[in-house]
């Protein structure tokens, strides 16, 4: 018997498994990305970008800002 071939990805799935690839309704489903935020569109990148540049001492994160320090304490 041979070995089955190895790639970069280390998951190796034998003849007769059940595929491990979900349409989207059925990650949807799941509900894996319900409270994901939607992309920005260009109009509201290209504003951020804007205010960031304006900005360009402020920290780049809410961490960054102390942000959540409260919630630590």
């Amino acid at each position: 018997m041979t070995e089955p071939a190895r790639t970069d990805n280390d998951v190796v799935h034998e003849p007769g498994d059940t595929t491990p690839i979900k349409t989207p309704e059925e990650w949807a489903a799941e509900g894996w990305d319900a409270g994901r935020q939607n992309p920005k569109t260009l109009d509201e990148a290209r504003a951020a970008l804007a205010a960031r540049i304006a900005a360009h001492d402020a920290p780049d994160t809410e961490a960054d800002s102390g942000a959540y320090d409260a919630l630590e304490g």
